[in-house]
């Protein structure tokens, strides 16, 4: 378990839950009391509002949105059932049930509030334990974001060999990118390792992280796509489909990957930064096809990919009832152009810290579905 992203989750639990999923709960509770105390009057419709913003709050937490390597420190924890929609279907049972009532809602509530609070504290004081030894979260600079490969242990065999090839795979791909990008940096850089898995994590800029994740999710939409079309075909084959029939669907399996893949090189080669020269552009759009290729049979394989973006604070909640929420508007009452610019890079760096959220659902791929067939990206590599 990397420490410095123990302290990170556990901070942001912390900040979560004091911040917004606890004062939530507590004006639930609040409701559900008066409900409790005035049973002659109707309490159902802010009942029900102050549910679903308690249920919201717990949706919107960071842990929602944690790629893989986040998700196995809150699972190792035992924090899952204390975030996200874990949290939010324990809020929701605790208004379920024939015999519920708004003293028993109340009681749940109670009850949950205070091993929510437990957490919170419990967070708080590792946090604050490590920070007396020394041991402190090792933040990303503004522009910095850390790319996070985890190797399959099935692909890998416990083989320095296959790992190392694994890696010069990855230098090709990010080298790709970060041609497009119009880096300067060419080389890629080892930021860390993580102990306990076969995870590492490398240094990228904002382009190569924006667009390496836009062609994982991409990747993924065609592998659940693919995957729907061949467990159709198999449930067909089962019910004595001709095989020459069956032969059109495998097709389809095809056709739709060749048909992303494209696509996605297409958008890929148009974000090239600009005043690059043709014949540049041509190499760099050969290096990229290379990249696409790579990314899809490492996907195959059962990898996984994930980025980590550097802290962002939320300009609106920093200026909320303070002096210089005045001065970040503009004379006309509108927000000024510093502040917009604010919430775009908060938002934009959300956006695409939830990306690894969707390669946490959806795990690792089942082998052979990006790849059709064995060895062809090899071929195409080379």
């Amino acid at each position: 378990m990397n420490t410095s992203r123990l302290i990170r989750v556990l901070s942001e639990l912390d900040s979560d839950l004091s911040s917004e999923v606890l004062p939530a709960i507590q004006a639930l509770v609040q409701t559900a009391t008066t409900a409790r105390d005035t049973p002659a009057q109707d309490f159902s419709e802010k009942l029900q509002s102050d549910l679903s913003e308690a249920q919201a709050m717990a949706e919107r937490m960071w842990a929602a949105q944690y790629p893989p390597s986040a998700q196995k420190i809150v699972v190792a924890a035992g924090l899952a059932p204390l975030c996200g929609e874990a949290l939010s279907r324990r809020i929701a049972g605790c208004f379920e049930g024939a015999a519920m009532t708004p003293a028993t809602a109340v009681r749940k509530l109670t009850e949950l509030q205070k091993e929510l609070d437990a957490a919170r504290r419990n967070a708080s004081a590792v946090v604050a334990g490590l920070a007396k030894l020394g041991i402190e979260e090792v933040n990303l600079e503004a522009d910095e974001y850390e790319l996070g490969v985890l190797l399959p242990e099935t692909a890998a065999h416990g083989e320095l060999g296959t790992v190392n090839e694994e890696l010069k795979h990855w230098n090709q791909i990010v080298r790709a990118f970060q041609e497009a990008a119009g880096d300067e940096e060419r080389e890629v850089r080892i930021r860390s390792f993580s102990d306990g898995s076969l995870l590492v994590f490398l240094g990228v800029g904002a382009w190569v992280a924006h667009h390496l994740m836009t062609a994982v999710e991409r990747l993924l939409a065609a592998y659940e796509r693919i995957l729907d079309i061949r467990l159709k075909r198999e449930e067909l084959a089962r019910l004595g489909v001709p095989p020459t029939e069956l032969s059109l669907a495998k097709k389809t399996e095809k056709e739709l990957i060749e048909k992303e893949s494209a696509a996605l090189l297409k958008d890929l080669t148009q974000a090239i930064a600009k005043g690059t020269k043709a014949e540049r552009k041509q190499e760099i759009e050969s290096h990229l096809k290379v990249a696409v290729s790579l990314v899809a049979k490492f996907l195959d394989k059962g990898g996984q990919i994930e980025i980590t973006v550097p802290p962002i604070d939320d300009p609106d909640a920093e200026n909320e009832d303070s002096e210089e929420a005045d001065e970040a508007s503009a004379k006309d009452g509108k927000p000024s152009r510093e502040l917009l610019e604010a919430r775009d890079a908060f938002k934009r760096n959300r956006d695409l810290a939830s990306r690894g959220a969707k390669m946490a659902r959806v795990g690792p791929l089942r082998q052979g579905v990006l790849l059709l067939e064995p060895g062809e990206d090899d071929k195409k590599s080379k």
